[in-house]
């Protein structure tokens, strides 16, 4: 094949520069390169940088034989260490840093910059851009199409598989896929011992509840109420609500759509007694606690406050799925702050533990969630 022919291969697949380059190429070659240099870039021995690339960065740094394919965007405070191709048509912006031997497939977005849209007042397009910035390993696989978003580190020897979107870093040697971007695998485990393992297992039970997630949180709120449900067809229920905030939070590291964090944040404060920041369950009287003049005087009164299973329950999980969402209870728990410690000690010292460790917390029984 004539090299007429092959022209711009080159251009698209750099890495074939020193086999097909013609002289007046490697020439031109050269004089783009010192070009870059002279406006203050540090590019090493042996790269290739197709001109059909939009290279505009503020700083660069690019290692010996290191390759930036057609098409490719270059903008910001970049820095690629050796032995790194970046292909066809990827765009490497913000504040990025790369390892040597790093592999970047064909349109992929490296964005190590973030655009602000908290203020609603603004117009996104006038409101600041924050860069956290992305850091890259050495020897690493970037497939084609993966976007890596800002603030991501990409540790070393790992692969990331083709139209990922990564959102959280992804350790050394491991192999991350999907979007959102998961672990699947150690790179250094065999193969085919991959989910053979407890550990294997493990992984692929919480990469399949993650994925069912959203289906799961969807069909458990009910459209009527807008609250969520323990299952179809039975009445909303605090516990509900908090555990559609624990599964959102821990499989998929986000509040429960449709509500926003300071949604759920509020309307579970919102459930506190103002007395003494107990909950009750959805639609039941809470009753009337005493004001801050009349609080009982005897432990064994304090302790009454905490009588009802339910409201004694969601302690926890209001409390829990409050933090979860980066906040604390709207109301003192003045129930359980009130307590003196012989009142405490005495009461466990009169629960069954070894048959009902879940037991009533007074002399009568309660029906609370066991």
């Amino acid at each position: 094949m004539p090299h007429d022919d092959i022209a711009l291969r080159e251009d698209f697949a750099p890495w074939s520069f020193t086999e097909l380059a013609s002289p007046a190429a490697r020439l031109d070659q050269a004089a783009y390169l010192d070009t870059l240099r002279a406006r203050g870039h540090a590019v090493g021995d042996g790269c290739v940088v197709s001109r059909l690339a939009a290279v505009h960065p503020d700083t660069l740094v690019l290692g010996d034989r290191s390759t930036v394919a057609a098409h490719a965007h270059l903008t910001g405070d970049l820095e690629l260490g050796a032995d790194c191709s970046v292909n066809v048509g990827t765009a490497v912006r913000g504040r990025v840093r790369i390892g040597d031997g790093v592999r970047i497939g064909s349109h992929c977005s490296l964005l190590g910059f973030d655009h602000g849209f908290a203020d609603t007042s603004v117009p996104i397009r006038h409101q600041p851009l924050t860069s956290a910035g992305i850091t890259v390993g050495d020897d690493v696989w970037i497939g084609s199409h993966a976007v890596v978003l800002d603030g991501v580190r990409v540790g070393s020897h790992a692969v990331v598989g083709a139209g990922a979107v990564v959102t959280r870093d992804v350790p050394d040697w491991a192999v991350a896929v999907g979007n959102p971007a998961r672990v699947v695998r150690d790179r250094r485990a065999p193969r085919g011992d991959a989910l053979g393992t407890l550990a294997g297992r493990l992984r692929d039970l919480g990469d399949r509840a993650r994925e069912q997630a959203p289906d799961v949180l969807a069909r458990s709120l009910d459209a009527r109420t807008g609250r969520w449900l323990d299952r179809p067809g039975q009445a909303p229920t605090v516990r509900a609500h908090c555990d559609a905030v624990e599964i959102a939070a821990l499989l998929l590291d986000a509040p429960p759509d449709p509500w926003s964090r300071h949604e759920h944040v509020a309307a579970l404060q919102a459930l506190q007694s103002p007395d003494d920041g107990l909950v009750a369950e959805l639609g039941a009287d809470p009753g009337t606690g005493p004001s801050d003049g009349e609080r009982p005087s005897t432990g064994a009164d304090r302790l009454a406050r905490l009588a009802d299973g339910t409201q004694a329950y969601h302690v926890l999980a209001v409390g829990y799925a409050l933090d979860l969402l980066g906040a604390r209870a709207g109301v003192p728990l003045a129930a359980v702050a009130d307590l003196t410690p012989d009142v405490v000690v005495a009461t466990l010292d009169g629960l069954d533990l070894d048959h009902d460790a879940w037991g009533p917390v007074t002399s009568s029984t309660h029906s609370g969630p066991r």
